[in-house]
């Protein structure tokens, strides 16, 4: 009888080394450029009615991980090149379902740069200019060109989780009319 205990103990061990690793592999990453789908996430204009666009690239890490961004293009209307800001409340949703054993992972946002204007591509706007926030997660602050993590979650099996994001733009005075644009990138693990 002892054997036969011993035995059960080994196969529970191995079940649960396998459940271990199944986890580890579910949340592992893969960046690469065939895991990523392009989606035109927000447009932003100033002055004369131009406007200012913001791709959002998603790029799912995990086969176990979903990201949906929405909507995927955005017009933010004509804004004065005055410095003042301006609010777009609840502008996107950003929604991670994910999948793994006792795991987590990260919902990122940065940008690829500045604004540039697509005619004259020596005209910018500093990408210092937007800020966002993510109510309940991430309060409101300057986009950078690395990750930001805007929450990290954590599952026992799974996650279904939609955040909210608001934008915050200001165009500087003297800034020449145009249409700027940029990528805002979404990242979840």
């Amino acid at each position: 009888m002892v054997k036969m205990n011993g035995n059960k103990n080994t196969v529970i061990s191995l079940i649960f080394l396998s459940t271990l690793i199944v986890s580890i592999f579910t949340v592992s990453a893969d960046d690469s450029i065939i895991n990523q789908t392009n989606y035109s996430n927000n447009s932003l204009s100033k002055d004369l009615g131009n406007s200012t666009e913001l791709d959002a690239p998603i790029q799912p890490m995990s086969w176990g991980v979903t990201l949906t961004v929405n909507p995927t293009s955005y017009n933010l209307g004509t804004i004065a090149a005055d410095g003042l800001e301006r609010a777009f409340t609840g502008a996107t949703t950003a929604r991670v379902q994910a999948y793994g054993l006792f795991s987590s992972g990260d919902l990122y946002v940065r940008t690829s740069g500045n604004f540039v204007n697509v005619a004259n591509a020596s005209q910018t706007i500093p990408y210092s200019n937007f800020q966002f926030e993510c109510p309940g997660y991430a309060t409101k602050r300057a986009i950078t060109t690395t990750n930001f993590s805007i929450h990290r979650y954590y599952m026992i099996w799974s996650i279904d989780n939609t955040y909210t994001m608001n934008y915050y733009f200001r165009v500087p005075p003297y800034t020449d009319p145009g249409v700027y644009s940029t990528t805002i990138i979404y990242t979840a693990t």
